[in-house]
């Protein structure tokens, strides 16, 4: 009887362990889903992007002096607005990532226009947080802002690095309302791609720059701000650093 007993505890004793084990192995992925799932908060729209397809996703907020603020997961170069952001590098040269999307939908021509703007600017190419515009082209958008921003090696300080992103948003709203008169803008997570920011730090440059812009009364015209991204993780982090920041 006793021998039975202790038959039974040993097998009750194993079999715990190899739960546990299984448990071990299978929470972290079940974390990892369901911290996917509340990434997600998407509708059911799935849009194909190349050969990517991906869920659209759209949360809005009124700020500052009552300019709506769109959050998004899409493809920018779909967007209608008057202007769309391209995060450019300084010698207008769009080989990759979405300035390599928008050149390709706008047509050759936005590639002419900004080489001879280049050539027509004593300084040269752009420098870090410098914003010029071309025609839209082929887009909807009427006009693309191409806007240079800091590469995070070369910016061994994270403040000096967040704070050449924020300005390059900045002149970007600014260059939008003061020159171009435009009243909605689209904006990408500059600097979060191969110029190696992560998506937290950039997408808190990008909402203190919108902060500080819908608060300035000397601003006019730019009533909606539309910050727009290809990949949800991106679309996670500002809706999170909105939540943080305003």
């Amino acid at each position: 009887m006793e021998k039975n007993i202790t038959v039974i505890c040993v097998f009750a004793f194993c079999t715990l362990i190899v739960l546990f084990c299984i448990a071990f192995q299978c929470l972290p992925k079940w974390i990892n889903r369901e911290r996917n799932e509340i990434k997600k908060d998407v509708s059911n729209n799935e849009v194909q992007y190349g050969s990517t397809s991906y869920q659209q996703s759209l949360t809005e907020f009124t700020i500052g002096r009552g300019i709506t603020m769109i959050i998004r997961q899409g493809d920018i170069t779909d967007e209608d607005s008057d202007v769309i952001v391209n995060a450019a590098n300084g010698r207008l040269q769009h080989g990759g990532g979405v300035a390599r999307a928008i050149a390709l939908k706008a047509g050759e021509e936005i590639n002419v226009e900004g080489q001879q703007l280049l050539e027509d600017r004593r300084g040269g190419e752009l420098k870090v947080s410098e914003v010029l515009h071309t025609s839209g082209y082929k887009l909807k958008a009427k006009y693309v802002v191409h806007a240079v921003g800091p590469m995070r090696e070369r910016e061994e300080d994270k403040n000096a690095f967040s704070h050449l992103l924020k300005k390059t948003f900045h002149n970007c709203l600014e260059y939008a309302d003061a020159r171009l008169k435009a009243t909605s803008i689209a904006i990408p997570l500059i600097s979060s791609g191969i110029y190696g920011g992560s998506k937290d730090e950039c997408a808190d440059a990008l909402l203190c720059a919108v902060k500080e812009f819908s608060q300035n009364d000397s601003f006019k015209t730019v009533n909606e701000i539309r910050l727009v991204n290809i990949d949800a993780e991106a679309t996670y982090a500002i809706i999170e650093s909105f939540n943080r920041i305003t």
